[in-house]
């Protein structure tokens, strides 16, 4: 899927846009709570125990791309990983994890970094206990030219496995820059404008995400000395504007215990609406939904009154609109 060439152009070691700019990357398929976090072992006397370290404590200022969030989210429900739930929480919100075990106490804090991706209808993201609250999402369904393009990269499978050398070094030379000039940075402040933005739209408890995008924004325009200001214009505004967009739908979704394959029926009605059945369920098919999955996110829509589904006079096929 597009998540997975995303992570690898930004973060394999080997060729990755963020290779040779300072940033340890990584990729992980599956985690268990001990890697992550830590365990002990016996140690070289008798009765004594040493700390194993685990990655986010080894790699505490890296960034991790994991290509299936919901690999993780199996092991939080296998019996040796029961506590991997609460260690996500406390490294997604503040990075301080505290691990008390007969053996003894593993405390740290990282600073580590997740990106990960997921496809639409595979896992559902808990709402229960914040997990969906910590996080930014993309939410894209590819349209006909997104696919046409899509095909053409893998193709062309050197350019989709690797990004062009010339880029690859202007890039890394700006974030090179960048991370320089951080280091004299002494302190930064956040507009009025900026946060009546925040009044207006955004709850208590997504205000500190919403301000790491500010900050990230505000770096990347690379306009400070020894102050970073930290404002709004009209690009963050977009881009807050549909990072909030992505939340209430993906909030709707896993409310209502549908996954996310409603969401991507939606989308794909919100450019071809209305669509003939067989081409819809084709293309979902496409993102390894099946026709028993489509049936069964039609219905739950159709209930609850977002798409009707008709014949066609005309044509005699069977239709499916989306209402509003």
């Amino acid at each position: 899927m597009w998540h997975q060439a995303f992570l690898q152009h930004l973060l394999r070691p080997e060729y990755g846009v963020l290779a040779e700019c300072g940033v340890e990357t990584f990729f992980k398929a599956y985690m268990t709570e001990a890697a992550l976090v830590g365990s002990f072992a016996k140690g070289d006397k008798v009765g004594e125990m040493s700390e194993i370290e685990g990655f986010l404590k080894k790699n505490r200022n890296s960034i991790v791309g994991i290509e299936e969030f919901s690999s993780l989210l199996t092991a939080a429900r296998q019996e040796h990983s029961m506590g991997l739930d609460s260690a996500l929480l406390d490294w997604f919100t503040h990075g301080e994890i505290h691990k008390d075990l007969r053996s003894g106490e593993i405390s740290f804090k990282t600073h580590a970094s997740l990106l990960a991706g997921t496809q639409l209808g595979r896992e559902r993201i808990e709402l229960r206990g914040g997990m969906a609250r910590r996080f930014f999402f993309i939410l894209w369904v590819p349209n006909e030219q997104d696919e046409a393009s899509l095909k053409e990269a893998t193709i062309d499978s050197p350019k989709f496995e690797r990004l062009d050398e010339d880029v690859l070094k202007k890039l890394r030379t700006r974030i090179n820059n960048v991370r320089e000039r951080l280091d004299s940075l002494e302190g930064l402040y956040f507009t009025d404008q900026l946060n009546d933005y925040f009044r207006e739209h955004l709850a208590h408890n997504e205000i500190p995400l919403f301000r790491r995008l500010a900050i990230g924004y505000a770096i990347m325009k690379e306009d400070f000395s020894t102050d970073l200001k930290v404002g709004i214009d009209a690009e963050l505004r977009r881009l807050m504007d549909t990072a909030l967009l992505w939340r209430k739908r993906i909030y709707r979704e896993i409310s209502e215990e549908t996954g996310l394959g409603t969401d991507m029926v939606i989308q794909i009605l919100e450019r071809d609406n209305p669509i003939v059945y067989d081409d819809l369920a084709k293309k979902l098919l496409l993102y390894e939904v099946s026709f028993e999955e489509t049936d069964s996110y039609l219905k739950k829509l159709e209930n609850q009154r977002r798409i009707s589904i008709f014949n066609d006079k005309e044509s005699g096929k069977v239709m499916v609109r989306l209402i509003g």
